[in-house]
């Protein structure tokens, strides 16, 4: 997986998001706004945060990738007229189904989404990607973590269910499923991304911006190239948490500032040295 033609991607696109700075047009919850901004504008893209549908597709125009975030129901009317927008124009439709695992309503929201959208990618965490799946309630909110009473959710199994479902599609697509490790999807690869770390989950977010800059990588690769960009995208923000990890304290805030400053101070140098992928 991690070939001399991949190492190079890693630089190119590295540069590509320094160099144009791509705009990300944000439908986000209120919970992690402030910090997904941040997070595109530490690693060089450019967020718009509109969420008024009387103005969302024009905004959706004139960016060069889409993320909707299924934790602000109540933007959905404005989410479909961006996604719609951005669908015509060929831009990246990127959707977090957040809490889809306990809520009916944004589970029938994600199917809808499916079917008129068409996203070039999706990603949550093992219970949300679960519930895409089976279509059904898996887990008690929107942080549900993996454990016995659902052997479905297992790294293994849940990956070649991703990689089955993807074929199942009229169009193609890549799955992000985030957890103990991080796996990627699309119809014909399959892959694991092992960086991260355990403090990840004690901060709120962080699965949030893990989207955001799949959406900016996807607005710099596109066809062919998308599903490697995703697995950068991916290893970025693990990378991220393991540089945070070393450098911070033991409390949760200044973890959650490290975050950021390890965003923002990646080189294309220190993600090909510490990047960890393994194929299914």
């Amino acid at each position: 997986m991690i070939d001399e033609n991949f190492r190079n991607q890693i630089y190119t696109w590295m540069d590509a998001i320094q160099r144009t700075a791509p705009l990300v047009h944000s439908i986000t919850n209120y919970v992690t706004v402030n910090d997904c901004a941040n997070a595109l504008l530490a690693i060089g893209a450019r967020p718009v945060m509109s969420h008024d549908p009387r103005e969302a597709a024009e905004i959706t125009r004139g960016s060069q990738a889409l993320e909707l975030n299924l934790g602000a129901t109540e933007y959905l009317d404005a989410m479909f007229l961006s996604g719609q927008a951005a669908r015509e124009k060929g831009i990246p439709r990127v959707i977090d189904p957040v809490g889809i695992s306990g809520s009916t309503f944004r589970r029938e929201a994600l199917h809808r989404m499916l079917s008129e959208l068409q996203p070039t990618a999706i990603r949550g965490n093992y219970s949300e990607i679960h519930a895409l799946l089976a279509g059904t309630d898996t887990g008690t909110g929107v942080d549900a973590v993996v454990d016995a009473a659902h052997p479905a959710l297992s790294g293994d199994a849940l990956a070649h269910g991703m990689q089955n479902y993807l074929r199942t599609l009229a169009f193609p697509m890549i799955l992000v499923a985030s957890g103990r490790e991080d796996i990627v999807a699309s119809r014909d690869a399959l892959c694991f991304v092992k960086n991260g770390s355990p403090r990840m989950s004690r901060v709120t977010g962080t699965g949030c911006m893990a989207t955001e800059l799949l959406a900016a990588f996807l607005a710099v690769a596109s066809g062919e190239a998308a599903f490697h960009a995703a697995v950068l995208a991916t290893a970025f923000m693990g990378i991220a948490g393991e540089i945070a990890e070393a450098t911070a304290p033991r409390g949760s805030g200044s973890y959650h500032i490290a975050l950021i400053d390890a965003l923002s101070t990646m080189t294309a140098e220190d993600i090909a040295g510490r990047i960890s992928v393994g194929e299914a």
